[in-house]
């Protein structure tokens, strides 16, 4: 055991001051005496208190809360992570794609494509690349007028 310090000896002498100061402790009167142990009884007594009935919904209501706020979150974090039937397939333009070449291109593009179907191709020839890039071409084209008319509606 450590040795005792100083302020713990002033302590106690302070303490014992006091309790002499203060004289011997005071009664309570018999009647006020039976009327706190009696409180005292009530609110902390040996006889267990009555069990209060509660409802199906007061025992399982935040249980069932967390559960539904739970299975709402993973449902959430299920759709966000699993991937889409259809994603939507942006365009890329290159930096010098101007809209006038675009539009002078659908209009050949719009040509060429009507003269294949004028006159049928030879057997076992493949698509010409170039017809694929014009009707690509078209596609952008009309993408472009589209994001125009979007842009020209929402200014208004």
């Amino acid at each position: 055991m450590e040795p005792e310090r100083p302020i713990e000896k002033l302590l106690r002498q302070a303490a014992q001051a006091r309790r002499a100061q203060a004289g011997a402790p005071q009664e309570l009167h018999p009647a006020n005496r039976r009327m706190l142990q009696g409180e005292v009884a009530r609110k902390f007594g040996s006889s267990a208190p009555a069990a209060e009935k509660r409802s199906f919904l007061d025992l399982f209501m935040p249980r069932l809360a967390w559960g539904a706020a739970l299975v709402v979150g993973l449902g959430l974090a299920a759709s966000l992570m699993l991937p889409r039937n259809n994603p939507t397939r942006q365009e890329m333009f290159f930096a010098k794609n101007d809209r006038v070449a675009v539009v002078a291109a659908d209009n050949e593009a719009k040509a060429r494509l009507a003269v294949p179907a004028e006159r049928p191709a030879p057997a076992g020839a493949r698509p010409d690349s170039s017809a694929l890039a014009d009707a690509d071409s078209l596609r952008v084209a009309k993408a472009e007028r589209d994001k125009d008319s979007l842009n020209l509606s929402d200014a208004g």
